[in-house]
């Protein structure tokens, strides 16, 4: 039994150490990987956190342009960890990312993220960008802090009034 469990547990371990193994193909050309992204932009990453949720990372850019879609002038992108595919942006560092929108926009070694200065060919083949569009990240954010202010000066009221009318 204790056996049993214990080349379970290995299993799980290994399978987990591994991930998924990702071999890009070597015979997609660069139009193809254009054709497949669902958003293409360039900006520069402005922030790196870790995705307790999915795994990986989550990157934050300031988008300067974007082709086939346009997006916020803030965009959060996910990628798993290196060790999966993922692409590892580096903060104050300028990109070409190619997204996959679904769920949650993503992106992976395999999809044609470059550095900017190294993206020449894909500029002149994307042909001119769109500006990015205002965050509209920023509008619910506001509100999200003024009713959080609102609540917390009305319970800082109700206990300071509590506190007034008991008696001594």
């Amino acid at each position: 039994m204790k056996v049993a469990f214990a080349s379970l547990i290995f299993l799980l371990l290994s399978l987990y150490a591994h991930g998924d193994s990702y071999v890009c193909d070597p015979e997609i050309s660069l139009q193809e990987q254009i054709d497949q992204a669902d958003i293409i932009f360039s900006g520069t990453c402005i922030f790196v956190n870790t995705n307790w949720v999915a795994g990986g990372h989550k990157f934050v850019f300031k988008v300067d342009q974007s082709w086939k879609r346009r997006i916020d002038s803030l965009y959060i992108v996910n990628s798993k960890h290196e060790t999966n595919a993922g692409f590892a942006f580096e903060k104050d560092q300028a990109y070409l990312v190619y997204v996959d929108k679904g769920f949650t926009p993503k992106t992976n070694i395999c999809m044609g993220n470059k550095l900017l200065e190294q993206a020449e060919e894909d500029l002149q083949l994307l042909g001119p960008g769109r500006p990015p569009g205002k965050s509209s990240m920023i509008g619910p954010m506001m509100i999200g802090v003024s009713l959080l202010a609102l609540f917390s000066f009305v319970f800082l009221g109700v206990v300071v009034l509590r506190k007034q009318k008991k008696p001594s």
